[in-house]
């Protein structure tokens, strides 16, 4: 319900109603500003009311247009409707208020002071930062919507107030299309005051263009304007259905509720986002390394210990968890270092078993035998090909070519990965120990018979028909009639040196 305030001499006092705001308040209170209509010779309804407002201690300016009309009971005196926004209340503390009546071309005519208003603090109230000038020219502008919205509402409020008198009635159509006309009228005063601002024309020229598509957006929006409700409720009650662009304030949520054509119901277009499972920025700087001024990541001081030491029960720290990182990388090393390489291999004492078969996924070592994919191992298979594979079926390899030999370090006459040998062999005769003896034989028909032999010869089948000595044939004593030769039996010697048998482990992956 509005509240009546009269002024006299261009003069409104407030009395007890200055200290009736509370900082955050909007549309709770309705001032009917009342009056005499002529000051003079001049009609103030004639004139176009705006109510205009600062907080001296926070740099801001607020304009907005207003309704009048003839009183209903004395046409003699005049009624100025100010409906109290939260753009007023924004901030405890002092508010100077004015009320300015201005020809249609934007003159300002009369000017009517006021006591103010004394914003109390809203404990659990909010505010928007201190504006600066530029910021406040900004801020009008987009105050435009909030304009055609006010206009809306007062234009009820006139229609209500108007029920009985046709002049009332008639007057109120009046304002409410100049009101439309003040929106027009406020991007001309917001185009002007960018231009102070600024002082660029260039700079003017394109603020005056924004600001006359927000105008223009403006009233596009003020058009689904349906106004201001307590609540949801209210709203549904008033407009149980809608269309696309519709929209008003809810004095429940504090903003701005939608029609939703798909949903067929007034939704909230605010939406809030649940961070109580999210780190507070206290939590938070204590999980995270700190930047120096610079922003360059802080190097941390830390030397990693030589030796492998115990890991800590929790590394609630850094220092704890660089040590952690330290024994790892140290731990990690260490294992790389004895480790051998893809395609090395080396003895151990037990053979591999493998759970579903050596190729029924990848494993990082394998048995010098087993018969392996070449798709499986194609790291391996890289590295060594089919050099070592022997009987491996289409599309495997295999090291069986290690079977059964003895390792040899390579080197001159041996190069890495070559093989050969055999477990046994069979001499030839150029391998053969060479070896010497003597026959003791006779040059002539008379002289010493043949009788003896050395090395490797022995003496065979004895006659009588022998030289004698100093004799003729068959004379003289016996003879030896055959030399024999025999050396070795013809079976393969061992070449195995001394061994001890183990498994040949190969590192695959």
């Amino acid at each position: 319900m509005a509240k009546t305030i009269k002024f006299e001499n261009k003069y409104v006092y407030f009395g007890d109603e200055k200290y009736q705001h509370t900082r955050g308040e909007q549309y709770v209170e309705t001032y009917d500003i009342t009056g005499p209509r002529y000051y003079g010779s001049i009609d103030l309804c004639s004139l176009k009311w705006y109510v205009r407002a600062t907080h001296p201690n926070y740099n801001t300016l607020i304009e907005r247009p207003l309704t009048i009309m003839p009183d209903p009971q004395n046409t003699e005196d005049i009624i100025i409707v100010w409906m109290v926004s939260e753009d007023f209340t924004a901030y405890a503390g002092e508010l100077d208020v004015q009320f300015v009546g201005k020809s249609t071309v934007g003159q300002e005519i009369m000017v009517i002071r006021s006591d103010g208003l004394q914003i109390a603090e809203n404990v659990v109230g909010r505010a928007a930062p201190p504006q600066n000038v530029w910021e406040r020219s900004l801020s009008q502008m987009s105050n435009l919507l909030n304009n055609a919205e006010n206009a809306a509402a007062q234009s009820a409020a006139d229609a209500s107030r108007a029920e009985n008198a046709q002049e009332a009635a008639g007057q109120s159509a009046q304002t409410a299309q100049q009101a439309q006309e003040d929106t027009a009228q406020s991007v001309v005063q917001n185009q002007a005051l960018v231009q102070q601002i600024e002082g660029n024309a260039a700079a003017a020229a394109a603020s005056a263009a924004a600001a006359a598509a927000s105008a223009a957006k403006a009233e596009q929006l003020a058009q689904g304007c349906k106004g201001w409700f307590v609540n949801v409720t209210a709203l549904r009650a008033a407009y149980p259905t809608g269309t696309d662009g519709e929209w008003a304030i809810l004095g429940s949520t504090d903003s701005i509720w939608v029609w939703d054509a798909d949903s067929s119901d007034w939704i909230n277009s605010h939406k809030t986002t649940d961070l109580s499972d999210y780190y507070t920025k206290e939590s938070a700087d204590g999980r995270f390394l700190q930047i120096d001024g610079d922003g360059a990541a802080v190097t941390v001081p830390f030397t990693a210990p030589v030796a492998l030491p115990a890991l800590p029960p929790s590394p609630a720290t850094l220092e704890s968890l660089m040590t952690v990182l330290a024994s790892m990388r140290n731990r990690l090393a260490a294992l790389e270092e004895s480790t051998p390489g893809i395609g090395e291999w080396w003895y151990s004492p037990n053979v591999i078993t493998y759970t579903g078969g050596v190729n029924s996924k990848a494993f990082a070592r394998v048995n010098f035998n087993d018969d392996l994919s070449k798709t499986v191992y194609a790291v391996l298979y890289a590295k060594i090909g089919d050099s070592l594979s022997s009987g491996a079926a289409d599309g495997f390899f295999n090291c069986k070519k290690l079977a059964e030999r003895f390792p040899l370090a390579y080197g001159a006459n041996f190069q890495c990965g070559v093989v050969g040998g055999a477990q046994t062999h069979a001499l030839t005769a150029e391998q053969l120990p060479k070896l010497t003896g003597s026959i003791a034989l006779h040059s002539s028909s008379v002289g010493t018979p043949v009788y003896y032999c050395t090395g490797v010869f022995s003496a065979g089948q004895e006659n009588s028909s022998g030289y004698k000595d100093g004799g003729t044939y068959n004379t003289g004593a016996r003879s030896v009639g055959e030399v024999r030769f025999s050396v070795g039996g013809g079976a393969a010697h061992n070449n195995m040196p001394p061994y001890l048998a183990q498994n040949i482990i190969v590192r695959a992956l």
